[in-house]
């Protein structure tokens, strides 16, 4: 799984956190006159010491910062009123930038928001940060909250499997919209609201009880908190939530690479590229396959599984004149998120040997990119491929890929500080693989990659197998996994052995004999056969009184 990380990032982007305090402070200087006498004269009240490294502050009260324990109250907290989403937008971008002060360690503060309502507050953020959890529907963000609350209870009861970075799990604060929630599981979750182990903050209506927090347009707060009687909450604006935005993405590799001179404008064409053309909102419905949430940006590129490209959640085709050296390049690109110097594409290209003619090539490839992306969007202002000094680059402002996000995944789950934060990821991480790196396409370039990204889901479908094993009392997800593994590798001995030894622990010998049975079929193709140890788990099972240990408690019944 290391094999996937990619390199730490530099300590400046430990700023963003200093940058989102002076941000407050200078908030609580605004509104500091308001905690004195009339007869005083003004004068800035005198700011708190400054929290430990990952506090998260999101509001004032008396001059003071208040964390975001006061929001972690039995029934949850529903925001309304003119300032609640600038107060929600601040909540999210806060734990993003507390959790830029802990780096490497994980976050102790964790976001749990329905990409609905991420969208909403904040327009192409997506899930770039390890402090957010972005789930496809309102219900998977229950269910995360849920999981969080029993890695509390586990840690409570001592139950722990491996040492946690801050000594507890992290807080969990889910977000979500009162609106279109089911009000019987809701209540019941803000029920078990805590401090240190869940907050439930609801936007807009809810029909449930809990308290509720009316935010003005100036911060100002009144409601039934006890904690916060009349206080202010931080607020942030959209624009101001922009620009912490490119901060963070910068600080995780992803800044938009600014236009550099040699980047000029093209020339006007003869005659306008065709369109490409795009499904049917019904047609994508239609042909919906997984892959996870949404692309938050314009366009979504997807390799596994073959070479596709999404425009707004519509599946589009290319159609250039010279659209199977185009689709090369994209596809090039999307594979490399941190782009590729001119002479390093005209060799996985094979372009021609001359460098003034690779030039010239490369460039030709780029406007047919650009006249592709910009045909698909109707952005005729945006480049979409950047070129910064000899750097080209999707510019991930406005195109995401799958690839980068199954990559992201098993980061989260390498640095997750819980085994169900772990789980989550590598869930998403496989949700995310739908199949060989370009497939279909014989570029030379893949193979190596393609190779090491099946290696690596291959990794994480074992690794998630594993957890459920262990912390379900129904063995068939696990062996659902397996099975999916081994449709992924039909050849991988490693994982016809794990499913023969869960299925002899379960006392499916017939099964077991089956799987064994699967396997010699498969490896014959190759002409191959069994090694004598998977041979050996069978032999063993007859002999009277053995029994087949499972790694996991769910198996032993």
């Amino acid at each position: 799984m290391s094999r996937a990380l990619a390199a730490p990032l530099e300590d400046d982007d430990l700023l963003l956190g200093d940058a989102l305090h002076r941000s407050n402070q200078a908030h609580l200087a605004t509104r500091a006159a308001r905690h004195h006498n009339s007869e005083d004269l003004p004068r800035r009240t005198a700011p708190a010491e400054p929290g430990q490294p990952g506090t998260v502050t999101v509001a004032e009260h008396a001059g003071r910062e208040v964390r975001i324990d006061v929001l972690a109250v039995s029934g949850g907290v529903q925001l309304a009123g003119p300032g609640a989403e600038s107060a929600a937008r601040h909540l999210a971008m806060a734990i993003a930038g507390a959790a830029q002060r802990l780096r490497p360690a994980p976050p102790s503060v964790r976001l749990v928001v329905p990409q609905a309502t991420l969208n909403r507050l904040l327009p192409g953020a997506g899930e770039f940060t390890p402090a957010w959890r972005v789930t496809e529907t309102a219900a998977e963000a229950l269910e995360t909250a849920e999981h969080a609350l029993l890695e509390h209870a586990r840690h409570e009861q001592h139950l722990d499997t491996e040492p946690l970075a801050h000594g507890m799990p992290a807080l969990h604060v889910l977000l979500v919209d009162g609106a279109d929630q089911d009000p019987v599981r809701l209540q019941a979750l803000a029920a078990r609201a805590t401090p240190g182990q869940l907050a439930v903050v609801t936007l807009g209506p809810i029909r449930a009880s809990g308290h509720r927090l009316t935010v003005a347009a100036d911060g100002t707060a009144t409601g039934s908190l006890a904690a916060l009687p009349r206080g202010t909450m931080f607020l942030l604006a959209p624009e101001a939530a922009s620009e912490i935005l490119d901060t963070l993405h910068a600080a995780h590799g992803r800044q938009p690479a600014p236009p550099e001179s040699g980047d000029e404008p093209e020339e006007p064409e003869p005659a306008p590229a065709p369109t490409p053309s795009c499904e049917s909102p019904s047609t994508r419905t239609a042909n919906a396959e997984p892959g996870g949430a949404a692309p938050t940006r314009t366009v979504h590129i997807r390799l596994f599984g073959g070479f596709r490209i999404f425009v707004d959640g519509r599946e589009c085709t290319l159609a250039d004149t010279r659209k199977g050296e185009t689709r090369e390049f994209i596809a090039l690109l999307a594979a490399h998120r941190d782009g590729l110097r001119g002479e390093e594409i005209a060799e996985k290209m094979q372009l021609a040997d001359d460098p003034d003619e690779a030039k010239g090539e490369i460039e030709n490839l780029r406007r047919a990119a650009r006249r592709v992306f910009r045909g698909a969007t109707g952005k005729k202002e945006v480049a979409f491929v950047a070129l910064r000094g000899q750097v080209h680059r999707l510019d991930p402002q406005y195109i995401s890929t799958d690839v980068a996000a199954f990559t992201d995944a098993l980061k989260q789950a390498t640095s997750a500080d819980s085994p169900y934060a772990r789980a989550e990821a590598l869930q998403h991480a496989t949700d995310v693989y739908a199949g060989p790196l370009c497939d279909g396409a014989d570029y030379l370039w893949a193979h190596g990659l393609r190779t090491a990204l099946h290696r690596r889901a291959l990794d994480a479908l074992m690794l998630l197998a594993e957890h459920t094993a262990q912390h379900s009392a129904d063995p068939e997800p696990a062996l659902a996994l397996l099975n999916r593994a081994a449709d992924l590798d039909p050849e991988n001995e490693r994982v016809y052995r794990r499913i023969i030894q869960l299925q002899l622990a379960l006392g499916r010998d017939d099964a077991a004999h089956r799987t064994l049975g699967l396997l010699t079929e498969r490896l014959a193709g190759i002409d191959a056969e069994p090694e004598p140890a998977t041979l050996a788990l069978l032999h063993e099972s007859r002999q009277p009184g053995h029994r087949v240990p499972g790694r996991g408690q769910a198996v032993r019944r």
